[in-house]
């Protein structure tokens, strides 16, 4: 019983021990590390927040996402074919969609590794940055909405346009 108690405590000591390695990894790459609930966030300029949840002594989750305008919403065919072209195109992230964005995960599997980790948020900032960037379709789905315009004004006779 002790021996077991004692298995259980080293797991979750080495848990701990490989997300402290990750975490500093994560600071030295220019991310700023906050509690948030349950994970932790990272943000860093120019990439969107990054949550960090390990699942496992092995296997740590890293998520994100973009709010999606009203063109993915009315669009929904061509939105899901743009998500299943980013899956196809991306190097370790999967693209999901969700309820009005698009959610982005990736899970580093096995043992911290300096070198192996450093490859994995090169190939997970490529494909939240570079390959959104670089895709035709980013800019119709994921820019911020148009504001809308107040169509009484429009409306309204020549000499009372101005007046508006």
């Amino acid at each position: 019983m002790l021996l077991k108690q004692l298995k259980e405590k080293k797991g979750d000591m080495k848990a701990m021990k490989i997300n402290n390695d990750i975490k500093t990894h994560l600071e030295y790459l220019g991310y700023a590390m906050a509690p948030y609930e349950d994970d932790l966030l990272f943000m860093k300029p120019g990439f969107p927040s990054t949550f960090l949840t390990t699942l496992s002594a092995n296997r740590i989750l890293i998520k994100g996402s973009y709010g999606v305008n009203s063109n993915g919403e009315v669009n929904e065919l061509s939105y899901l074919r743009f998500i299943n072209e980013l899956n196809i195109i991306s190097d370790c992230t999967t693209f999901i969609a969700g309820e009005k964005t698009l959610v982005f995960t990736a899970t580093y599997n096995g043992i911290y590794d300096r070198i192996e980790f450093g490859q994995f948020m090169q190939a997970w900032e490529n494909d939240v940055t570079a390959l959104l960037d670089h895709h035709s379709k980013t800019h119709f789905f994921l820019s911020e909405d148009c504001p809308n315009i107040d169509m009484t004004a429009i409306n309204q006779r020549a000499s009372k346009q101005y007046q508006a």
